[in-house]
């Protein structure tokens, strides 16, 4: 697995941070479920298995009136990915009545498999799963997993439980936010992938 195809879920989700421009919302919170928590010792056992991309959280701040955003991506392979901001629902229809051109199938679902080997396999959904061509391989230390192919990986596992596990990913949200020239405007305060165990 590249960077890029990490990185290719935040890109998706700049647009979001464009579209605040564009709209009023007021921020929300979000929740915390835990249960089954795993001890950082623990990370490299319990990492062992087949995971999938649940979501992205994002929260901004506007850098001019310090206004706040939270940007929730729920991804799901089968009956399509939802976007909302600030707990508002943004649909195909209002997106494209911002200027957007967004289609469900833009936000892929991946699949990790973390072998006990340290080899790593990556599924991607596409009508069905099927297997990237790279073979990375992963490590975990200190509390951070670090995914080595052609461009190295590292995410700092903010909590694991048995069956869910969320990463904080800010760098990579500020990285392709540069892109958009969006850290002029913007400041990431806080970016989280959530992973759920399938296997």
């Amino acid at each position: 697995m590249n960077k890029m195809n990490i990185l290719k879920y935040f890109s998706l989700s700049l647009f979001l941070a464009a579209a605040i421009v564009f709209t009023g919302c007021s921020k929300s919170d979000d929740g915390n479920d835990g249960n089954d928590k795993v001890e950082v010792a623990d990370y490299a056992k319990n990492i062992v298995g087949t995971w999938e991309m649940e979501g992205l959280s994002i929260s901004l701040a506007d850098k001019k009136t310090s206004a706040k955003y939270n940007v929730e991506v729920k991804l799901d392979a089968i009956s399509g990915s939802k976007i909302s901001m600030n707990g508002k629902e943004l649909d195909e229809k209002m997106l494209k009545g911002l200027g957007f051109k967004l289609l469900v199938d833009d936000f892929p679902v991946q699949r990790l498999q973390f072998d006990k080997d340290h080899k790593m396999t990556s599924y991607e959904y596409d009508g069905g799963w099927k297997a990237g061509d790279d073979k990375p391989t992963y490590d975990i230390k200190n509390g951070v997993l670090t995914i080595i192919s052609s461009d190295n990986i590292s995410m700092k596992i903010l909590s694991m439980e048995r069956n869910s596990c969320i990463f904080d990913v800010p760098a990579f949200m500020e990285e392709m936010m540069k892109d958009y020239k969006l850290t002029e405007m913007f400041d990431v305060k806080s970016a989280k992938l959530k992973m759920k165990r399938i296997g």
